[in-house]
């Protein structure tokens, strides 16, 4: 529920903005520095009397928009922290365990675990290359897409400490 509690009497009102339906992103940006004092958030340049969409000290274009405060990163974070050592496993798998596997019998579940070690590193480049896309998934979608890794390592740390058997 929005908090409902009105502004302190001395507190300064922004002039509401009017603007014709058909409005640039110029004229939106222009009236809304002309009551927000602001800065380029690349170089933090004064933007006062700013006659362009873009920055005159470092170029970047500028365009009004609305963000949350606090993004909801958990599931992100926590996707790229279970993947991340397999991802390293996975690299470590390539550069040293493959080329001395020639002709030597594997059974299935070091097999799998190696693959997925390999696997894990595309995927790692994968989810932080996507990663705003992976934001705009659904928050449940994110959960489960967490899961996955979480539920690999902690199945492959059991197995490791053979409190899982194969």
């Amino acid at each position: 529920m929005p908090d409902a509690t009105p502004p302190p009497p001395n507190a300064i009102q922004p002039e509401p903005v009017t603007l014709p339906p058909n409005a640039s992103n110029h004229d939106w940006l222009q009236a809304f520095l002309d009551h927000h004092p602001s800065n380029c958030p690349s170089c933090n340049y004064d933007l006062k009397g700013l006659q362009s969409d873009r920055c005159p000290e470092c170029g970047e274009p500028l365009v009004l928009a609305v963000h949350v405060e606090q993004p909801a990163l958990a599931a992100f974070i926590t996707t790229v922290i279970f993947l991340t050592p397999p991802a390293l496993f996975g690299v470590f798998s390539l550069l040293f365990v493959a080329p001395n596997l020639n002709g030597l019998p594997l059974s299935a579940v070091p097999c799998l675990v190696l693959s997925y070690f390999v696997l894990a590193v595309p995927a790692l480049f994968i989810l932080l290359a996507k990663r705003r896309a992976f934001l705009r998934l659904p928050t449940a979608t994110q959960a489960w897409l967490a899961f996955i890794p979480i539920s690999i390592d902690v199945i492959l740390v059991l197995m490791l400490f053979g409190l899982a058997h194969y």
